[in-house]
């Protein structure tokens, strides 16, 4: 079958072309909004909202999509995957124009073929299994459909014909495609930058130096006899104390001679493992110490729960929640429903914790008191910046884990008998 112009310039190798670099242009602009934990909406095209900041955007879905248990396969992220894909097709089409040779358009036909497939997948699990929605997602699918049916069409045109010798002015209209493509990066680039200038400052250190892994379950140490647990010796100095609890309730009596102070995050495995292990007596056998448990978000993800856990101390429930938090630990945050359905199962004021994370006015000031308290905890306990969690400092000194074990009952208890006979911080 004869066609008017050479297969390689037609329209539809074009426009597969330029939907390729479209669909690399989608997944990265989900990448920014999503670092940016969706606080300028799922498209990131609203004003920006101190809720979604501390909730993940739950409210449109794609925080729930994009950073649940089905975020990643094969271990992979579904954002690289897709980067992949379409970097795949748009090389595999510009590769068609410059050549001519039809395996390079059939490898693309088979890749969107796979692709479409995959994005069913996708589509089923976001409705099913998910039960929330993505929008970037969902663009995303749409155009992996186009490009399907533009695949098939152009397929049963050009299908045994000839193409014509390879000449430079071939890959003209896919260079024009190029430049647009860069251009509306640099501009997405560009605004998301400008974004991030709003979003509240992150401290040093952060999640890239995490030791505990959101969702990992530690292991149980099966013998921890002979485990050692010493002051670290790069942090000599008591730290601020008031600073540092932040106003955090504790657990005790009052004049009990010893402090003793947990860093934990909401959504850390190993601050799980240590909370159920002081609380299996082990708070009650030392009725010389007292227990502060000062939440501290490693994650940005864990900010909605860290900050539910500061309004509930006005009702008297702020360990009830910490109980129900780390009972209910999933290892990737919190929606704003999960985090009010915890708070209510702690006895706090459920409908009063949705209004205070949903009120800017509120929410701003204390995003900040957070975010400012995490950045001292940081320069105060990890001289590196290399934070990590949990961290126990009794009477003001941080104490050093067994590096095979952890922090172990025996270990602590060793400390805190030490300690006595010494006074805290706070008391002097």
């Amino acid at each position: 079958m004869a066609v008017s112009t050479p297969a390689r310039r037609s329209p539809f190798a074009i426009l597969s072309f330029a939907l390729a670099l479209l669909g690399i242009l989608l997944v990265i602009h989900l990448h920014y909004q999503k670092a940016a934990g969706f606080a300028f909406g799922c498209t990131g095209t609203e004003e920006f909202d101190a809720s979604a900041a501390l909730t993940g955007g739950s409210a449109e879905g794609c925080a729930t999509v994009t950073t649940g248990a089905y975020a990643d396969t094969f271990g992979v992220d579904n954002v690289v995957w897709g980067l992949l894909f379409f970097g795949i097709v748009a090389a595999l089409r510009l590769g068609y124009a410059a050549t001519g040779n039809n395996r390079l358009r059939e490898a693309s036909l088979i890749a969107i073929g796979a692709g479409f497939i995959y994005e069913l997948y996708l589509v089923w699990l976001q409705a099913v299994k998910i039960g929330a929605f993505c929008p970037i997602c969902l663009g995303v699918g749409a155009i992996v459909l186009a490009l399907l049916i533009i695949h098939v069409m152009e397929h049963n045109r050009v299908r045994g014909a000839a193409q014509p010798a390879r000449t430079g002015g071939a890959l003209r209209p896919y260079l024009l495609v190029a430049v647009a493509f860069a251009a509306l990066l640099a501009a997405d680039f560009a605004v998301a930058g400008r974004r991030a200038d709003d979003m509240p400052a992150r401290p040093a250190g952060g999640d890239s130096t995490a030791v505990a892994t959101p969702g990992e379950t530690p292991p149980a140490p099966v013998n921890t006899e002979g485990a050692v647990c010493v002051y670290d010796a790069a942090v000599p100095q008591p730290v601020d104390f008031e600073r540092l609890i932040d106003g955090a309730p504790f657990l005790g009596d009052e004049d009990a001679p010893v402090t003793v102070v947990e860093i934990f995050d909401p959504n850390c495995p190993h601050c799980k493992h240590l909370h159920d292990m002081l609380h299996d007596g082990f708070i009650e056998a030392h009725p010389q110490a007292r227990f502060y448990y000062v939440p501290f978000p490693l994650w940005d993800f864990s900010l909605g729960q860290v900050a539910a856990l500061r309004l509930s101390r006005a009702e008297g429930r702020y360990y009830d929640l910490v109980n129900e938090i780390f009972a209910r630990q999933a290892g990737q945050g919190m929606t704003l429903d999960q985090v009010v359905a915890a708070s209510e199962a702690a006895g706090v004021n459920g409908p009063n914790i949705r209004r205070s994370l949903t009120d800017n006015l509120t929410l701003d000031p204390l995003l900040q008191q957070i975010i400012a308290h995490r950045e001292y905890v940081v320069s105060a306990v990890t001289p590196d910046g290399a934070m990590s969690v949990p961290k126990v400092l009794i009477n003001g000194r941080l104490v050093a884990p067994d590096p095979a074990v952890g922090y172990t009952s025996d270990c602590l208890d060793r400390l805190i008998s030490e300690a006595g006979g010494a006074s805290t911080p706070a008391a002097e």
